[in-house]
């Protein structure tokens, strides 16, 4: 498949002599297929500038070969009370509807609206769609989760979001972060692509206790939003572990 004008990916569907996850990235210049380094895979850069409803993650084609992808969203008052959800670039509609009800049960965001209040939402993923194969491609926007919600807080609140951050977890049903796989290809190329901070999934979520606990008032809560976050360093890279989907944003 044509990518990027005379990019062409090459990926075999059976090999008896290795893996199948193994994705291959060539030049096509005068009838000739050149191979070209890892690092090349998106000629997506981060923005200059911090921008409103714009995120950047990365996917992962196979093992390890990484690209840069921007995750747009815009968020308008609709002109009923229903709304509509529109969605480009490979991300599902159920995976948006997901994400839009934990916003709002975990981090309160009633960016979808409600009652007679309708909004419509708009999530395009740019530098995925052909770059990542058919059987790959919902495990690839998953990937994109903190990304996607990213992009949609700041377009509803009309906050920038940082240009110089990566976002590198999945979100789940409880409004936490879970990590990714092949978190250190995936880093290496926000290194290569000129990242200087990346938020990822803490590593010691679970060890903190799991379900909730009561507190002196009686009512529940997991208290995992009061947790600090973790900055290290590692390739360059300023590099925040978060437990919750609202400690992200805020970071975001």
């Amino acid at each position: 498949s044509a990518n990027n004008g005379s990019y062409r990916w090459l990926r075999a569907q059976k090999n008896r002599f290795g893996s199948c996850q193994v994705a291959g990235l060539y030049d096509f210049r005068d009838g000739i297929l050149v191979p070209l380094p890892e690092g090349t895979e998106s000629a997506l850069a981060p923005p200059a500038d911090d921008l409103e409803g714009c995120a950047m993650g990365v996917c992962v084609e196979g093992p390890h070969r990484a690209m840069t992808v921007e995750v747009q969203a815009l968020v308008t008052f609709a002109s009923n009370s229903f709304g509509k959800k529109t969605v480009e670039g490979g991300l599902s509609s159920a995976r948006l509807n997901l994400l839009l009800g934990i916003l709002q049960k975990h981090c309160q965001l009633p960016i979808a609206g409600g009652g007679k209040i309708g909004r419509d939402v708009y999530v395009n993923v740019v530098g995925c769609d052909g770059t990542v194969s058919k059987s790959q491609l919902s495990l690839a926007t998953m990937a994109l989760d903190l990304a996607v919600t990213v992009a949609l807080a700041s377009s509803y609140l009309r906050i920038p979001a940082r240009g110089d951050t990566a976002c590198l977890a999945q979100v789940g049903l409880l409004g936490e972060l879970r990590s990714l796989s092949s978190l250190e290809a995936r880093l290496l190329q926000a290194q290569r692509m000129g990242f200087s901070r990346v938020i990822v999934a803490s590593t010691n979520q679970h060890s903190s206790g799991r379900g909730s606990k009561r507190n002196k008032k009686g009512s529940s809560g997991s208290g995992k939003d009061n947790l600090p976050t973790t900055n290290t360093r590692k390739f360059g890279l300023e590099i925040y572990e978060c437990s919750t989907l609202k400690q992200a944003l805020n970071l975001a």
